[in-house]
């Protein structure tokens, strides 16, 4: 991270090192709070189901619906982003988060759950936008690859905090506290968000009507390239996001019978290896010079990964570690992809763009979500979940992953150190 952002501060004039530091530190943090709430139902799951009687069906509602709403967000926020500028509008969203977390704390019933998250989905929904908006303005398009995956890859340790911490933290003081705490952290976060981010200017006031926004929104999936990518952007994340967030913590529990400390390690090590992907993505991005080659090679290994579990019968518990492991780090690839589809949006359609390229990403995990459930619905047993249940459930994840890799390879490559190329 730090030789990184030092080859950033070189390259941003505008800017002093220490007023870099500050905003991408910043940012990087608070984004961690959107990883940490929308993972944070996966590692309670078993324990949610249990103590409120929760169908596989109201499981998946409860943590899908925090995705629904983040993607609904996303052609607004970017109508936002574009026209209000990303500052005021992450220090409204804030406020949001802070509401959902004190709402899903004092819940008692499904129904309750299920606005509380729905609220954290609206707060959390530019706390990845407004940075990469912010970014795009100040860092030229070479660079976007390198500075997203700090925010990315800083970001997702928040998912960290949701795995063996938050079990530890849930045994010692109730889930309930937890997310007391969180929506303190939330208010901090809005506070310092609002500091870093003083010096943003206004964008200039725009002269079009509002529908005008509207047809922008067309206007992107008008470039070349974009509708190409849609399909890879709505399974890839979601691919990753839908185990992380909610099924691996119970896949753990029925097949293999772990209590919360050890399924809560075993997720660290998957959320862990997801850091380390963005990471290392980062720096690949500008060796291997060809994003779509980049992002292909990652999917198709998750893919591979992803048939494999659901063919092989349950595996030793060490290699399925190392097997999550592996599906988290190829899929910090996903940054990759937000970068191929940034490098082809002109100036004045940024906000838009990439809260698209963010529907995408956020539609699918609620839908890959639904999905499973319905895949595990029909094919449960008499004691619920099961490893044939959860075998077609991975089998259809790698199924879907490499037929929207196919897809992408219809749009144009963009390499950083070089011109975009067929």
């Amino acid at each position: 991270m730090t030789a990184s952002l030092k080859r950033l501060l070189m390259e941003s004039s505008s800017l002093t090192s220490a007023t870099t530091v500050r905003l991408v530190a910043t940012l990087s943090i608070a984004y961690m709070l959107s990883q940490f709430l929308r993972a944070s139902v996966a590692v309670i799951a078993p324990e949610l189901r249990d103590t409120l009687s929760l169908s596989p069906d109201e499981l998946a509602l409860i943590s899908g619906i925090f995705f629904t709403v983040f993607a609904l967000a996303q052609i607004p926020l970017g109508i936002a982003l574009d026209r209000v500028g990303p500052r005021q509008v992450l220090i409204v969203l804030s406020l949001f988060t802070v509401a959902g977390c004190l709402l899903f704390a004092t819940a008692h019933t499904p129904a309750q759950l299920i606005l509380g998250r729905a609220v954290m989905g609206l707060g959390c929904s530019g706390m990845l936008m407004g940075p990469y908006v912010i970014y795009a303005r100040r860092f030229p398009a070479s660079r976007f690859a390198e500075v997203a995956s700090i925010q990315l890859g800083v970001g997702t340790m928040g998912g960290l905090l949701a795995t063996a911490p938050m079990a530890a933290m849930s045994e010692i003081v109730g889930w309930r506290v937890v997310f007391y705490v969180t929506a303190l952290l939330a208010l901090g976060f809005a506070v310092a968000t609002a500091a870093v981010t003083r010096d943003e200017k206004l964008p200039a006031r725009p002269s079009h009507r509002a529908i005008d926004d509207l047809r922008g929104v067309i206007e992107v999936l008008r470039l070349p390239g974009i509708v190409a990518m849609m399909p890879l952007m709505f399974i890839s994340y979601a691919s990753v996001a839908a185990l992380l967030t909610l099924w691996a913590g119970p896949y753990l529990t029925d097949v293999y019978g772990l209590e919360p400390e050890p399924r809560g390690s075993i997720m660290l090590a998957f959320a862990l290896a997801n850091i380390i992907g963005y990471f290392a993505c980062g720096a690949i991005d500008r060796w291997v010079n060809s994003r779509r080659l980049l992002v292909t090679v990652a999917v198709m290994a998750n893919g591979i990964l992803l048939l494999a579990l659901g063919l092989l019968p349950p595996l030793p518990l060490g290699v399925l570690t190392a097997a999550l492991a592996l599906i988290g780090f190829f899929g910090g690839s996903n940054v990759a992809l937000f970068s191929h589809q940034r490098a082809l949006l002109p100036e004045h359609l940024l906000g838009r763009g990439v809260t698209i390229a963010n529907t995408a990403n956020m539609l699918g995990v609620a839908a890959v979500q639904s999905l499973l459930a319905i895949i595990g619905r029909q094919l449960a047993g008499e004691s619920g979940l099961n490893a044939t249940a959860y075998g077609a459930m991975f089998i259809a994840l790698g199924g879907l992953l490499l037929a929207a890799a196919a897809v992408y390879q219809r749009a144009p490559d963009y390499r950083p150190r070089g011109t975009a190329g067929g």
